[in-house]
C-alpha cells in the first residue's frame, strides 16, 4: 500500500530554473545558489545566509552557530527522521525525544514542558509532513 503524503507543485518557471541548472551542469554551487543565497538573505534580513545539501547539514550548521556547553539537552520529535537527533549528537548534546501529538503529529506540548528544565538549551520542532 503506498499512501501519499504530498503532491510535487512545481510551475513551468521552477521547472525552467531545473532544466537550466542541469544543462549547464551546475547543479551545486552554481551561480543560482549564489543568487538564492542572496535572495534570502535580504528576504530574512540577516548579513550572511548559507545555501546547503540538505536538512541534515542545514540542522548541523544551525546547532554550530550557537555556543552552547557540551552535554546540555535539546528537546526534538521523537516522530521525525534521524538527522534531527544526529545534528545534536554531532554537537556533543544531548537529544531529548518529545512525545508527538496524536492530531498534529508535531511534539506533545504537555510531555514537551515535563521534559524542559535547566539542562535544556534548544527546541527543534519539526513539522511532519506538512503538519
Amino acid at each position: 500500500m503506498n499512501i501519499r503524503l504530498f503532491k510535487p507543485s512545481l510551475g513551468k518557471e521552477e521547472l525552467q530554473a531545473i532544466k537550466e541548472a542541469f544543462d549547464r551542469s551546475w547543479v551545486g554551487l552554481g551561480p543560482k545558489v549564489a543568487e538564492f543565497e542572496e535572495e534570502w538573505r535580504k528576504f530574512i534580513g540577516c548579513e550572511i545566509a548559507v545555501g546547503v545539501n540538505s536538512a541534515t547539514a542545514a540542522l548541523h550548521l544551525a546547532l554550530a552557530c550557537f555556543t552552547f556547553p557540551e552535554g546540555k539537552k535539546v528537546l526534538v520529535p521523537s516522530l521525525t527522521f534521524s538527522s534531527t537527533a544526529s545534528a545534536v549528537l554531532y554537537n556533543r548534546l544531548i537529544p531529548v525525544f518529545v512525545d508527538s501529538d496524536p492530531v498534529t503529529l508535531g511534539m506533545d506540548l504537555e510531555d514537551l514542558e515535563k521534559k524542559y528544565d535547566k539542562d535544556c538549551v534548544a527546541v527543534i520542532p519539526v513539522h511532519y509532513a506538512g503538519h
